[in-house]
């Protein structure tokens, strides 16, 4: 990993990890690369989170880090808070992000059309087709019928796919998965709720689900996370395949008090236990499986 980053000194956390909020406020005023990575793919306000010097992440926030950079697994700073079960730093992100999008969205309102992208001409036909093709037509122009015929034969003749046949498929655009830590200040820094990470393909809710408390949970609920959102696991992953609901990950969950809680809050916003797996296994037969040892009874109103 030390060749995607710029590693810091040993020590150079230190105003962070001991909560030195005074030495950490000189850092930024003296203008600190506050995006710069350690040896293992940590910015500041990653380790301001794992220490809960929560302080001093608003402030990080504050000055503009980024707030969607990710580790080498693929967390981003929202997963983290959530993990560690802090919902005042959940909602600090959640109204960065915001401020973010409502300042790109002032961004794009002051572009004059001079300086707006050309987009195709009335003349060029794009479709979409229902099998995911992207079908591009290739305007020939005015020319003759028979200079139009003519033309049409050479291409009839060549071994290539004539142009206006060309399909591009967007699966072959996007790759699997992203492999690469994307922290450049080049993109719109704003949150996808639903996001995840690289590693266990985990949403917040996910982590929320395992780790959090009531508060976390109806955070991201009201924040639009989807309690029906399936984790996705990548084919590179072959021993991490097992696909999760968030309801399902209740059925894990270390303390099965606060289990029936989770249950009970996701079923309220829509989770349901019948949804199936890939084996066509429920999440209700999964539960009766990993639980028919236990005398656990869950009522939800």
């Amino acid at each position: 990993m030390t060749g995607s980053f710029n590693p810091i000194n040993e020590g150079e956390w230190d105003a962070i990890v001991t909560h030195d909020w005074a030495t950490v406020q000189l850092l930024l005023k003296a203008a600190v690369n506050v995006h710069q990575h350690d040896h293992v793919g940590h910015m500041a306000l990653h380790v301001t989170i794992l220490v809960k010097a929560v302080d001093i992440t608003k402030d990080l926030i504050d000055t503009s880090a980024r707030i969607t950079a990710r580790l080498a697994d693929g967390r981003i700073l929202l997963h983290l808070a959530v993990q560690y079960d802090s919902p005042k730093l959940i909602s600090k992100l959640l109204d960065r992000s915001k401020k973010n999008g409502k300042d790109l969205a002032n961004e794009h309102e002051k572009v004059t059309p001079a300086e707006a992208p050309e987009w195709p001409s009335s003349q060029d036909d794009w479709s979409l087709h229902e099998d995911g093709d992207v079908v591009v037509s290739v305007f020939k122009g005015d020319k003759g019928d028979k200079e139009g015929e003519n033309e049409a034969k050479e291409d009839d003749n060549r071994d290539h796919q004539p142009a206006s046949k060309v399909k591009v498929r967007e699966s072959e655009s996007q790759p699997e998965q992203e492999d690469v830590l994307d922290n450049k200040n080049n993109g719109p820094d704003i949150i996808n709720i639903n996001t995840h990470d690289w590693d266990f393909r985990f949403t917040a809710l996910c982590y929320a689900v395992l780790f959090g408390s009531p508060p976390t949970l109806v955070t991201l609920l009201a924040a639009g996370a989807d309690p029906k959102l399936p984790t996705n696991p990548s084919p590179l992953n072959s021993y991490l395949a097992t696909t999760f609901h968030p309801l399902t990950l209740t059925i894990i969950h270390k303390d099965d008090i606060e289990a029936c809680d989770v249950s009970e809050s996701l079923i309220k916003v829509g989770a349901t236990s019948t949804t199936a797996d890939e084996a066509v296994h429920t999440i209700f037969n999964t539960a009766d499986i990993q639980l028919s040892s236990q005398a656990m009874t869950c009522h939800v109103k």
